[in-house]
């Protein structure tokens, strides 16, 4: 049963920002597990967000994000209802729900999008906050903001059941925050100090294990390729240091008196062309140092003198880094499919058939449907708290739902090949067909409009079966 209070309602109780030292004190008494999977407890809790940085990772991990959030989030009546009675209480509450959400210029695919960092971080929490409304909303709330929080600014509050109780601020709260706390009926917040009720919140979990609200970040299988392309970097610019611009030899003449080459020392002049004296003694330096420290400092300019007698020659690398290339784009596609389930949908194909792409195609939509789902799912916990603050507990049922799901390209088609038929054998009804025009993507269409076409071509029908029969 969802119980609302109103003044938590309006209140907003996770900061925004960065405040490592709170977050540091409040994790003591955390009673959720303090780290996500192995990686997190072996590398550091901002390791996804490092692999984040990398372009592969975020491109695969963007092209999953986006195709979740591509068509939008809709708002549809609860199952179970009549769709052509416009007074049924489905009806009317997701479209109460719509605009008071358009009232409240709420963009709910941006906020789905941030979301989305779940599939990253395991889990994202949007507060919900609400304000009075105006209007045709006077005496009701309607929301004023979906704020999606870093978890460094919030604690999950797990019941001995391993449910989710609600969530704790790391930082402290305010008096009007602390006041609303202490008035409030909420049991949990007398169990546990300064819990937050979860219906205060939009709680997206990706994947979860066991019940596990942290989740599961689905960059934990990317990683091993992504350490290795990382070792991989340093030697690869190591390597166009040394053999972009082809590498220098310089080899000294031997001296005339010593066939075995030895090569003796040379006096050290500044740049005043007085001798360098240390401890009122000449310094001497090898022949051969003096000629690498030239070699170096000509790598840096434009021209190098060197005494006579003395070769230069540029040494060009045997192998133009195809490996580097080859082990590159070996990790870049073990990233993509470990994040995508398929490298076809990014990365360039070499010798695939039309079949093989399909298939990654619909390897890829399996991931993205149920992505789509969850999210769905979490994002209902909006339309609770409205139905439930505006006109009670028992008519939370009737709460619309909210879908980003619409069909894959690959199967319009086929779906509008199965309405058609259907439509034609009377199974599907007139007052459907605006909803399976959205759901194609086709243009709105004008239900009497439709009516009037239908009754043309029944008259016109009837009229034909008059002249061959008369």
């Amino acid at each position: 049963m969802l119980v609302v209070d109103q003044n938590l309602a309006v209140e907003e109780f996770l900061a925004g920002g960065t405040d490592l030292t709170w977050a540091a004190i409040y994790a003591v008494q955390s009673v959720s597990p303090l780290f996500l999977d192995d990686n997190t407890q072996q590398f550091g809790a901002d390791i996804y967000e490092r692999m984040l940085k990398d372009t592969e990772v975020s491109s695969a991990f963007d092209t999953f994000a986006l195709a979740v959030c591509a068509d939008g989030v809709r708002i549809s009546p609860a199952p179970g209802g009549d769709p052509k009675d416009e007074a049924d209480k489905r009806n009317v509450y997701a479209q109460w729900v719509e605009n008071a959400i358009t009232a409240g210029e709420i963009d709910l695919s941006d906020v789905a999008l941030e979301l989305m960092d779940a599939a990253a971080f395991g889990s994202r929490v949007a507060e919900i906050v609400l304000q009075p409304g105006s209007g045709e909303f006077a005496g009701k709330l309607i929301p004023k903001s979906l704020k999606v929080k870093s978890a460094k600014h919030m604690e999950y509050v797990i019941g001995r059941d391993g449910a989710l109780v609600g969530i704790r601020p790391t930082q402290p709260l305010g008096n009007d925050q602390a006041q609303a706390l202490a008035e409030s009926d909420e049991t949990q917040v007398e169990t546990w100090n300064n819990v937050i009720p979860k219906w205060k919140f939009i709680v997206h979990t990706f994947r979860p294990k066991e019940n596990d609200v942290l989740g599961r970040s689905i960059l934990r299988p990317a990683y091993t390729p992504w350490f290795i392309k990382t070792q991989l970097l340093p030697e690869f610019f190591r390597f166009l240091k040394l053999f972009a611009g082809g590498s220098v030899v310089g080899k000294l003449p031997k001296p005339v008196d010593d066939p075995a080459g030895a090569q003796p020392l040379e006096q050290v002049f500044g740049e005043d062309g007085q001798p360098v004296l240390k401890d009122d003694k000449p310094v001497f330096t090898p022949k051969a140092q003096k000629l690498l420290n030239q070699l170096i400092a000509w790598k840096n300019a434009y021209a190098l003198v060197v005494p006579g007698g003395t070769e230069i020659d540029l040494m060009s690398p045997d192998s133009d880094g195809q490996a580097f290339a080859h082990a590159f784009e070996y990790f870049g596609r073990q990233i993509h499919e470990a994040i995508l389930g398929t490298s076809q949908a990014t990365k360039e194909a070499q010798h695939e058939s039309r079949s093989s792409k399909a298939v990654g195609q619909d390897v890829l939509g399996l991931r993205v449907a149920n992505a789509r789902r969850r999210l769905g799912n979490a994002m209902k916990s909006l339309s609770r708290l409205l139905v439930s603050v505006n006109f009670g507990d028992s008519e939370v049922p009737y709460a619309p739902n909210f879908s980003l799901s619409k069909l894959e390209q690959q199967d319009r088609f086929v779906a509008m090949t199965a309405y058609s038929d259907g439509y034609a054998k009377g199974f599907i009804k007139l007052d459907q067909l605006p909803a399976l025009y959205d759901e194609l993507g086709l243009p709105p269409v004008d239900i009497e409009v439709l009516r009037e076409e239908v009754e043309m071509n029944r008259v016109q029908a009837g009229e034909m079966g008059r002249l061959v029969n008369p």
